[in-house]
C-alpha cells in the first residue's frame, strides 16, 4: 500500500507520569486486620471538626457583617467610611466586599448561626481540597485523607468567620486545580479544572486582597509549563489548555479591574500594609519567630517539625531496610520505581514550598498557605523516595501509619470535645440569649448590655473604644461612630494608628491631660472594658473631673465627656424617664449613680437603686458601698445606712448568695469596712435622723 495522505509523527508518545503508589507484585500477608487500615477516615472527620471549631473575638466577623449589610441595603456601593468620626468620608478600600456579602446573606437569610455554618463549610473544603491535591499527586486515597487531616489539625487557629478564611479556601482550590492539570494523562484532559480556575479568579479579586498572590502562583505554574513546551519536555497541559488558562488569567484580571468599584487601586492597595512597618506590628502580621498575642504558632512549629523530620524518618526506614531485607528483595525494589516526576514538576514543587514557607515566616497570618502548598508536595516526595525501599518495608510502614491514626483520632477527639466545652461554655447573662455566632465570636467579652442600651435608646455617640471591640459596638448600635477599628490600612493611616496606641500606652506625665487629648478628636465618650490593655486609660478618665461614668456593666464601662451633647441628651432623657435600661443589677446601680449626679442630686432614687442592686447581686453592690456611705453621710442618714450594711452582712454570713469564696470574702470585708466607718462617724457626733 502507498503512503497515506497524513504524515505520521515519528515522535514516540511518552507516557504521562503516573501517581505514586505502593503497588508491588511481591506476595505479602498483612499483619493487621483490614479495618485498621480505615482509621484514617475517622481521623480525618475528627480533624475537620477540630480545625473548624476555632473560637476567638474576631473583629473582622462584625466588620464583614456590617459591610455586607451596608452594601445590600444602600442605594449605591459604599466606597467611603461612615463608621469612624475621625475618618468619615475617606475612601474605604474594601477588597473583601464579596466575602462580606456572603457573610451577611447567610446572616440575613438564614439567621446568625448560618454565618458560622457557612464559615465551617468553606473551612472544611480547605481540608478536602488539600486531600484531593495530594491524591492527584500520589494516586493514594490513604495519603490524601491523611494529608487533609493534617491540614485540618494545623489550621485551627486561622479559620474564623472572616475574609481570611475565604483567602485560604480560594488558595486551596487554586492549588488543587493546578495539581489536577499538572498530573493529567494524555487524552484525558481535565477541563473541569480549567472551569474551576475561572470561577476562583472571577471571585477572588473581590473576596480578598491576596488575589495578587494567587495570580503570582498561577503565573509560576504557567511559566514552568511554557518552559516544558520550549525545551521539549512533557507538559501537563496541551497548548489549547495553556492558552485557555492564560486567557482566563487575562479576562479575570480585567474583570477585577472593571468590576471593582476601586478600579486600578484594587491592584495597588494590597501592598500598602505589606510596605508598612507600623501596621505590621499587629499580631497576625508578625513573624512566627517573634512573640505576639495572636494567633498562636505552636501548631505551625509542630507541623514544620513534622515536615522537617520526614526525610529523617525515611532515612531510618532505609537503614532498617538494608539491615533486615534479603538481597533478592533489595534487588527488586529499584525495579518497582516508576519515573513519575518531570523536571518542571520538581521546579514548581520546590518553588511553591519555598514560597509558602517564606510567606509563613514573613507573617504568621499566612501559615495555612504553607500547609496548603507544601502538604501534597511533601507526601508525593516521600512516597516517591519510599520506592527505593523493599515492598515489605513499604507495606509495614503504611500499616504502622494506619495503626497510629487510631490513637491520633482518639487524641483529636479528646481535644475537640474538651476545647469545645471550654470555648463554647462561657456564661452569659440571662437576657443575652447567645447564638452560635455570639459564642464563636466570643460576644461574652463584649459590652453587649451597653450597646443594647445605645441601640434601644437610638443614641449615636462618637466613642473611643478598643479596636477589637469597635466593630461589634457599631454592629449592635448602628449610627454609633468609633475612633478606630480593625480595618487598619483600608481606611486609617499610620499616624492615626500610632495615636490610638498612645491612648493605650501613654506616659504617666500625660495621665492628667489624656482626657483633653481624646476630646480634641471630637470624642464624646469612651466605652472601655476592664482589660489590662485599657486599664490605664480607664483609670485616667475616671479620675478626670471632666468625664463621668454613665453605665458600668459586667463587661464594660461607658464614660462620657461632661460638656458633650451626648452627656446632655442622656441627662435630659433620664430626668424625663425616657431612657430604656436593661433589667440587671449593673444597670440599676448605674442609673442610681446617674441620678446622684443630677443638679440637685436625686439622692432618694440613687440610694433605692443601689440598695436594690446590692440585694440582687452583692458583688455589684460592693462597688457602690462608698457612694452609698457618702450619700448617707451628706444627708445625715447615717443610722439608716448602718442598719442596711448590718442587715446585708448578716444575710451574707448565713447565705453566700451564689458568690464564690473569694468574692464572698471581699464583699463581707467591704461591708465590715464601711459599717465601721459609719460607726466611727456616729461616735464623732455625725449621726442624723
Amino acid at each position: 500500500m502507498g503512503r497515506s495522505g497524513k504524515k505520521r509523527s515519528r515522535k514516540k508518545e511518552q507516557p504521562s507520569p503516573q501517581p505514586v503508589t505502593f503497588a508491588s507484585s511481591v506476595p505479602y500477608r498483612p499483619w493487621l486486620p483490614d479495618w485498621v487500615q480505615f482509621g484514617v477516615v475517622p481521623f480525618f472527620l475528627i480533624a475537620c471538626a477540630f480545625g473548624v471549631l476555632e473560637v476567638h473575638s474576631s473583629t473582622d466577623t462584625w466588620i464583614g457583617l456590617m459591610a455586607g449589610r451596608d452594601i445590600l441595603t444602600q442605594d449605591t456601593f459604599p466606597m467611603t467610611d461612615s463608621w469612624s468620626f475621625v475618618f468619615e468620608g475617606k475612601t474605604w478600600f474594601n477588597q473583601n466586599w464579596l466575602t462580606h456579602v456572603y457573610l451577611w446573606v447567610l446572616y440575613d437569610w438564614f439567621g446568625p448561626d448560618a454565618t458560622i455554618y457557612g464559615t465551617w463549610a468553606i473551612a472544611a473544603a480547605i481540608f478536602v481540597f488539600s486531600g484531593l491535591a495530594t491524591w492527584f499527586r500520589t494516586g493514594s486515597w490513604f495519603a490524601a485523607v491523611l494529608a487533609g487531616a493534617l491540614v485540618g489539625i494545623a489550621s485551627r487557629d486561622w479559620l474564623s468567620a472572616r475574609p481570611a478564611t475565604a483567602q485560604f479556601f480560594l488558595m486551596s482550590l487554586l492549588w488543587m486545580t493546578i495539581t489536577a492539570l499538572m498530573m493529567q494523562r494524555p487524552g484525558k484532559q481535565r477541563w473541569w479544572a480549567v472551569a474551576l480556575l475561572f470561577l476562583a479568579f472571577a471571585a477572588w479579586p473581590h473576596a480578598h486582597g491576596s488575589f495578587i498572590f494567587g495570580y503570582g502562583l498561577l503565573g509560576m505554574y504557567m511559566g514552568v509549563e511554557f518552559l516544558a513546551f520550549v525545551f521539549k519536555g512533557r507538559p501537563g497541559v496541551s497548548w489549547t489548555q495553556w492558552f485557555t488558562v492564560a486567557g482566563i488569567a487575562l479576562v479575570t484580571a480585567l474583570m477585577g479591574f472593571l468590576l471593582s468599584p476601586y478600579g486600578i487601586d484594587n491592584y495597588i492597595h494590597p501592598f500598602v500594609v505589606a510596605e508598612s512597618d507600623v501596621f505590621r506590628t499587629v499580631g497576625e502580621w508578625r513573624s512566627p519567630f517573634v512573640h505576639a498575642n495572636w494567633p498562636p504558632v505552636e501548631r505551625f512549629w509542630a507541623m514544620f517539625a513534622l515536615a522537617a523530620a520526614s526525610p529523617v524518618i525515611l532515612g531510618i526506614l532505609w537503614i532498617i531496610d538494608l539491615a533486615t531485607a534479603d538481597k533478592n528483595a533489595r534487588a527488586e525494589a529499584p525495579r518497582a520505581k516508576q519515573t513519575s516526576w518531570r523536571w518542571q514538576v520538581i521546579l514548581l514543587d520546590v518553588a511553591s514550598v519555598m514560597l509558602g514557607l517564606a510567606m509563613a515566616f514573613w507573617a504568621r497570618r499566612f501559615a495555612p498557605i504553607f500547609y496548603i502548598l507544601a502538604t501534597p508536595v511533601l507526601f508525593a516526595a516521600m512516597m516517591t523516595a519510599a520506592r527505593w525501599l523493599t515492598p515489605r518495608t513499604r507495606r509495614h510502614a503504611r500499616e504502622i501509619i494506619a495503626l497510629l491514626t487510631w490513637p491520633a483520632a482518639v487524641a483529636a477527639l479528646y481535644f475537640t470535645v474538651i476545647w469545645a466545652q471550654r470555648d463554647f461554655g462561657h456564661r452569659y447573662p440571662p437576657w443575652a440569649q447567645p447564638t452560635l455566632l455570639d459564642r464563636v465570636a466570643r460576644a461574652d467579652t463584649l459590652p453587649r448590655s451597653i450597646t443594647e442600651f445605645l441601640r434601644r435608646n437610638e443614641l449615636k455617640p462618637k466613642l473611643f473604644t478598643e479596636w477589637t471591640v469597635a466593630a461589634p459596638v457599631v454592629f449592635d448600635a448602628p449610627g454609633t461612630q468609633i475612633f478606630i477599628d480593625g480595618r487598619s490600612q483600608q481606611v486609617y493611616d499610620e499616624k492615626h494608628y500610632m495615636a490610638y496606641m498612645h491612648f493605650l500606652a501613654f506616659p504617666d506625665s500625660a495621665a492628667a491631660t489624656i482626657g483633653d487629648t481624646l476630646a480634641s478628636y471630637g470624642t464624646e465618650g469612651a466605652l472601655l472594658r476592664a482589660a489590662v490593655s485599657i486599664r490605664r486609660l480607664l483609670r485616667a478618665l475616671e479620675q478626670d473631673p471632666d468625664w463621668g461614668r454613665v453605665f458600668a456593666s459586667e463587661s464594660g464601662i461607658l464614660l462620657v465627656r461632661k460638656d458633650s451633647d451626648f452627656w446632655k441628651e442622656i441627662f435630659r432623657r433620664e430626668q424625663m424617664n425616657e431612657l430604656w435600661w436593661p433589667d440587671t443589677p449593673f444597670a440599676e446601680a448605674s442609673r442610681g449613680m446617674l441620678h446622684a449626679m443630677f443638679t440637685p442630686p436625686d439622692v432618694d432614687f440613687a440610694l433605692t437603686a443601689w440598695k436594690s442592686a446590692a440585694q440582687r447581686n452583692p458583688e455589684v453592690g460592693a462597688r457602690y458601698h462608698r457612694a452609698m456611705v457618702s450619700a448617707w453621710r451628706q444627708t445625715g442618714r447615717v443610722v439608716e445606712g448602718l442598719e442596711f450594711l448590718r442587715s446585708e452582712r448578716t444575710r451574707l454570713e448565713s447565705d453566700r448568695a451564689g458568690l464564690d469564696a473569694e468574692t464572698h470574702k471581699r464583699v463581707l470585708d467591704s461591708l465590715t469596712q464601711y459599717e465601721r466607718a459609719l460607726q466611727g462617724l456616729m461616735q464623732r457626733g455625725g449621726a442624723g435622723g
